[in-house]
């Protein structure tokens, strides 16, 4: 079996070693790439050894096509002698091609990449380890142009006019419609837009961190008039029945089919309570919101609008989040893939056709304390120099699972997959991983880190 482990590695050793010094027959130098791969980690498997670099003593040095500084390795950094797991979670041995030095962009922040071997062929991994008990630490998220509505905006410009050390990409969202992401926003304390069935990740006042699936409640109190209130800014859901709530967090004017609209002005002193200042029906669109809040409704919830609401009433409305009543952040996506240490089978995946094709794919695990997690970002379509193939959620699942995850749940991934991070004594953040489409994609929102 030694020997075979040797073969292996001479296999993998050689082979890569062609990869990067010529860039002629491709396709026939990834086929073989990915069967030797393919050849280690069915032994790995068997063997039940940790690999390290097939080449121990040679550093990976990839260079981003984006800019000059994105250097994915810094020179200089020595190689770890062992990899790096998520802080304070169980460590189990996997197996690894390859891993990059481990640098340091903060106190409790640290990244690495690593190279994973699959049946499909080796996929590139790059790691972010964050110690949320550094009280300089704090998580944020960035709603690109700050507004719900818009034609979106890339990770790295969110990054750097917000500050952030580290970032990854965001919710899932409506990529040729209205920008807005599907699922629930919440910054600083204040609710943005309210759970929908997906996933959300959720940071709690005590700054844990928490996977969880959310649901929504409230109600409009006009005297002794009252409904339901279904959503806060899932606006096309007031088209079919529902109540919803539009805020000033939309910064744009949505075209609506036939709906009644009450516009509201927030009562100052008075949290929750408010003033009609106007009512329309038939409306087709709804105009930016400055300083006013509006309720939409169409069929019979629009009727309960026009009929039981009154220019100059004053009105109540309600808002509940369960279970997690007041998270201090909160920023959707899905599917959740681990729960309490297992796996979990999310009934309610964003994107249900993807669970079983490769692709790239944006993760985060937590640990059972919540207060330490790990970001990842798995490349795919072939787009970066080690071929990645990217994974399925499955084998996302059972890599996250290996690194000790207690709960895990991955993000809007594909062309959307990215991770930034600011060198030590740089002032932007450089894209540490490689983008399937070759360029930053603009998304909705994002994840980011601050060091104080």
């Amino acid at each position: 079996m030694i020997l075979l482990i040797r073969y292996f590695r001479f296999v993998f050793s050689f082979t890569r070693h062609i990869i990067y010094t010529t860039a002629r027959h491709a396709t026939k130098i990834r086929l073989v790439l990915q069967v030797s791969s393919a050849l280690l980690y069915v032994a790995s498997m068997t063997t039940g050894t940790a690999f390290a670099s097939a080449r121990p003593n040679q550093r990976l040095q990839y260079t981003s096509r984006f800019t000059q500084t994105d250097r994915l390795i810094v020179p200089g950094y020595p190689m770890p002698t062992r990899r790096t797991t998520l802080s304070h979670l169980s460590r189990t041995q996997h197996a690894t091609l390859g891993y990059s030095p481990q640098i340091q962009l903060a106190t409790g922040v640290s990244f690495h990449s690593e190279i994973l071997p699959t049946i499909a062929g080796p996929e590139y991994i790059t790691l972010l380890n964050i110690d949320l008990t550094v009280p300089t630490l704090h998580l944020g998220i960035v709603q690109a142009h700050d507004r719900l509505v818009s034609n979106d905006e890339v990770l790295t410009s969110m990054a750097n006019r917000s500050g952030a050390l580290i970032g990854i990409n965001g919710d899932f969202f409506e990529i040729n419609g209205s920008g807005r992401p599907i699922g629930m926003l919440a910054m600083n304390g204040q609710l943005v837009q309210s759970p929908a069935v997906y996933a959300v990740l959720q940071q709690l006042p005590d700054k844990r961190v928490t996977i969880s699936s959310e649901a929504f409640s409230g109600a409009v109190i006009d005297g002794s008039a009252s409904h339901w209130l279904n959503a806060v800014n899932h606006f096309a859901e007031a088209a079919h029945g529902a109540l919803v709530l539009a805020t000033p967090a939309l910064g744009a004017g949505i075209s609506l089919p036939a709906e009644t609209i009450a516009f509201l002005h927030p009562n100052a002193g008075s949290p929750g309570t408010f003033t009609v200042t106007a009512l329309q029906t038939n409306a087709t669109y709804l105009p930016p919101l400055a300083g006013l809040d509006a309720l939409l409704g169409a069929g019979s919830t629009g009727t309960w609008l026009s009929t039981s609401l009154h220019k100059g009433d004053h009105i109540t409305i309600t808002e509940h989040v369960s279970p997690n009543a007041n998270p201090l952040n909160a920023i959707g996506g899905g599917p959740i893939l681990i729960l309490n240490g297992k796996r979990y089978n999310d009934p309610n995946p964003p994107a249900p056709g993807e669970t079983n094709v490769r692709n790239p794919l944006t993760a985060i695990s937590v640990s059972q304390d919540g207060l330490h997690i790990q970001l990842a970002v798995f490349d795919g379509r072939y787009a970066d120099p080690t071929g990645s193939p990217g994974l399925t959620h499955a084998e996302a699942t059972r890599y996250l699972l290996e690194h000790g995850a207690y709960q895990a749940m991955l993000f809007d991934s594909g062309g959307s997959s990215e991770m930034v991070a600011r060198w030590p004594g740089q002032h932007a953040v450089s894209i540490v991983n490689w983008p399937s489409g070759g360029v930053e994609r603009p998304v909705a929102n994002g994840l980011f880190l601050y060091s104080n």
